[in-house]
Parts: C-alpha cells; sequence; structure tokens
C-alpha cells in the first residue's frame, strides 16, 4: 500500500516493513526518519547506508539521484500484528464484496422480477416434468405417471406460467429491507464504509406495484 504524507514523501507498507521514499529535507521533515540517519553522506557513505542504534531497529537508506529510500524493518511483533491486520481488514473485504453481490442480485423493476421468476418456473417445471415421466433423480428405473396424469400435471404447469406471466406484481418496502438487513447483519458494523455502499447499491428500487 502506498500514501502520500503532508510531507511530501511517499509511503510504502508492507508485511516486513515500510519504505519511505522522497527527497533529504523531506525525510528529515519525517517523524520516522531516524537520527542521524544522513550522517557522513559523502563521506563515509554516497549511494547507501544502514545504521541500527543501540535499542533501535535496524535502517537502511539508499539514494537514486536526489531522491532517497528510508526502509525501515518491522519487529516481530509489529509484524505479526500487521499481518493479523491484513487478514481481518481481508475478511471483511470478502463479507462486503459477498453482501454486495447479493444486493445487486436485487431486482429492482416489476419486469426484472417477472422474469427472473419466470426464468425459475421453468427450472421447477423441467423437474416437476422430469419426475412425472420417471427420467428425474431416484424415481428412474421404468416408473412413472400414467399418460392421463401426466396431461394433467402439465395442464396445472401451464396454469403456474400463465399466473407469473399475467399476475400483478406488487413492491413490499419492509420485505426488501428485511431482505437487505438479513445480508447485510454480519458486516452491518464491519467496515466504516458500510452505509454508503449500502445506500448506492439499494437505491433506485421501484417501490410500486407493476
Amino acid at each position: 500500500m502506498s500514501t502520500e504524507n503532508p510531507t511530501g514523501v511517499q509511503v510504502e507498507r508492507f508485511c516486513w516493513g515500510d519504505r519511505y521514499t522522497g527527497d533529504k529535507a523531506s525525510l528529515l521533515a519525517h517523524p520516522a526518519c531516524p537520527a542521524g540517519i544522513f550522517d557522513g553522506e559523502g563521506t563515509r557513505w554516497k549511494n547507501s547506508r544502514t545504521i541500527k542504534p543501540a535499542g533501535e531497529r535496524r535502517a537502511s537508506i539508499q539514494r537514486t539521484g536526489r531522491r532517497y529510500a528510508l526502509v525501515l524493518p518491522l519487529t516481530d511483533a509489529e509484524h505479526e500484528a500487521r499481518v493479523a491486520a491484513a487478514d481481518a481488514a481481508q475478511k471483511v473485504r470478502q463479507k462486503l464484496e459477498i453482501a454486495q453481490i447479493q444486493l445487486e442480485m436485487f431486482k429492482h423493476t416489476a419486469a426484472e422480477y417477472k422474469k427472473e421468476a419466470l426464468s425459475c418456473v421453468k427450472i421447477f417445471g423441467e423437474f416437476i416434468c422430469g419426475a412425472a415421466a420417471g427420467t428425474f433423480g431416484t424415481v428412474r428405473g421404468g416408473y412413472s405417471l400414467d399418460r392421463d396424469t401426466l396431461n394433467t400435471v402439465g395442464i396445472h404447469l401451464q396454469a403456474i406460467r400463465t399466473a407469473f406471466e399475467t399476475g400483478r406484481v406488487v413492491f413490499d418496502d419492509a420485505a426488501r429491507a428485511a431482505a437487505e438487513a438479513a445480508i447485510m447483519e454480519k458486516t452491518r458494523a464491519a467496515d466504516p464504509a458500510f452505509g454508503k455502499m449500502l445506500g448506492q447499491i439499494t437505491a433506485g428500487g421501484e417501490g410500486r406495484a407493476g
């Protein structure tokens, strides 16, 4: 992850440590810059230097032209904490991504709902017809409904399709809100950006019969 702070130093954070890139003045003004890191530049060292003051972590600096890259490795405890934080953040992102996908699957118009419903009815009908004809799942093996009953099943399935094709669609705001709450229950407090994301995803529902 790379960020820019007010001193003009580019900060890159890794699981093993941090890298600060900028000109000399910017690095010297940065609070993370170790005291004395530039001592002896041009005499004892020119392009790179590594120091480890007593009781402090090792620090390395490398110069490329007028730019410097300061590297500060993490302690073992800091490394473990950063890895744990990254894992926790990844789990939050995964939860939010799953919730976003589920919310985006919500239909926002009566026409969208009816199209999806008819698709489900078609699949349902194929299962029912397969069971009736003895060609689905555990009912295989020569058994099926008789011809008259098969015709009755077909009539009922057509009646169901007609109901979805011609029936009036209504919209229940409370049911939509309950469905959204159920999806987001585990992630509602997981991230400060949740409220904004939820508003963007759920905006635009018709909220009326169709």
